[in-house]
């Protein structure tokens, strides 16, 4: 997956439904300039928030954390293990 972000969750769970409570009258870039993020940064911070919330996941696909809380396992190794891949 991808790098570590520079942005605690909280504050990613907080653009998302300052976005939202928009109710769409507010284009995603300008609440990004306000938060101080990029449009495409906020886009998808609110993208991995549906696909949690099931709005834009496959059936099937179980996960219910949000992509940036999922853990990589113990000692943060990842599916390949402590040693790498097998």
């Amino acid at each position: 997956m991808g790098r570590k972000s520079p942005y605690p969750v909280e504050f990613r769970n907080d653009a998302v439904a300052l976005y939202r409570a928009g109710g769409g009258k507010r284009a995603c870039a300008a609440v990004a300039a306000d938060v101080g993020v990029t449009g495409e940064t906020l886009r998808s911070w609110v993208r991995q928030a549906d696909e949690v919330a099931g709005r834009g996941q496959q059936p099937g696909s179980g996960s219910t954390a949000r992509p940036w809380e999922r853990t990589a396992g113990a000692g943060g190794a990842g599916p390949a293990g402590p040693d790498g891949p097998a």
